[in-house]
């Protein structure tokens, strides 16, 4: 009977098994994450109880392993509903532990732009394509590459609508995957060109195209849903913080209906009202809004209609909140 010789494996092969291991190891947490938050937030009696036992996973996760949110942050948030703020902000205020966050308070958007690493674009093991039905991804594809089937513009709420019903009227998987693939092709193409992320460079293109599109067509449902979407973009400082923190000022600078300025400041007050952290991102595109006069923020009556908003941004800006 011949005798079984066990080679060591060499130093890349060593290095390769642990990545490996690794990556299963990380797999098998999100999952986990993700199934436990699916079943908590199914049922409403088990909402409070649910939501705060994962709250304290992710606030053990967020402190040890904040990586792991990092990377797959966007399969996490893909399964906590868009009611579910506090756990929403815990998962996107994750930051790699050998980064030190500027503090957002003392920085106008100018130096922000300057921070080199908004234009490093973050790590990622997912396919967004694979996420988008075909049906959807290659006519939006054409559309980047060529902005010329103008059709396809205004035939794309529709095909993201699954149902009539309110509340479920729209596949918020494809909504979340699509924003961030738009995202990532613009940056790719911001990157082809060497142009820097800014509120000026994004303008004008086939990319933009498609987040101004949507937030004038889309009701109030498949809007509010698309700004969650952006939202969820707005983390450390990254690239894809900055691409979408300046289409949320573009759009809110350049849109002539109110519904849309409203929606956008809706959608970062309900996360920057919930109990910290919250993502360096979600502050820097706040401050930038209401302090900047450009934006005009107090001209609109919503920010008018209850004290507590003004109270609220005051102690944001005076950092007492």
């Amino acid at each position: 009977m011949g005798v079984t010789h066990y080679t060591e494996p060499t130093e890349p092969g060593r290095k390769f098994g642990r990545r490996i291991r690794e990556q299963r190891l990380k797999l098998h947490i999100v999952v986990h994450i993700a199934s436990r938050m699916a079943t908590a937030t199914k049922c409403p009696c088990l909402n409070v109880k649910g939501t705060m036992s994962i709250s304290r996973v992710l606030l053990v996760i967020l402190h040890d392993f904040p990586e792991l949110l990092c990377e797959y942050h966007y399969v996490i948030i893909d399964t906590i509903p868009p009611n579910c703020v506090q756990l929403r902000n815990l998962v996107l205020s994750a930051y790699p532990r050998n980064m030190r966050l500027p503090d957002p308070f003392a920085l106008n958007f100018k130096q922000v732009d300057s921070i080199p690493e908004m234009a490093i674009e973050p790590k990622s093991n997912l396919n967004m394509a694979s996420i988008i039905p075909d049906s959807i991804r290659l006519p939006l594809d054409a559309y980047l590459r060529t902005r010329s089937a103008v059709d396809f513009l205004s035939a794309l709420p529709g095909m993201l609508q699954i149902s009539e019903n309110p509340g479920s009227k729209y596949n918020s998987t494809v909504m979340n995957a699509m924003v961030l693939y738009v995202g990532m092709k613009a940056i790719e193409s911001l990157h082809e060109r060497r142009q820097r992320i800014s509120i000026h460079t994004i303008a004008h293109t086939a990319f933009m195209d498609i987040f101004q599109n949507l937030a004038v067509q889309l009701c109030t449902e498949g809007r509010y849903l698309l700004f969650n979407a952006i939202a969820n973009q707005l983390r450390y400082p990254n690239a894809h913080t900055h691409y979408f923190s300046c289409v949320f000022l573009f759009l809110f600078l350049n849109s002539d209906h109110d519904a849309i300025q409203e929606q956008i400041t809706r959608i970062l007050f309900e996360r920057l009202v919930a109990l910290r952290p919250h993502p360096w991102g979600l502050l820097i595109t706040f401050i930038e809004l209401i302090k900047n006069p450009v934006y005009n923020f107090w001209k609109y009556e919503f920010t008018r209609c209850a004290p507590e908003i003004e109270r609220f941004t005051e102690s944001i800006l005076t950092k007492e909140e």
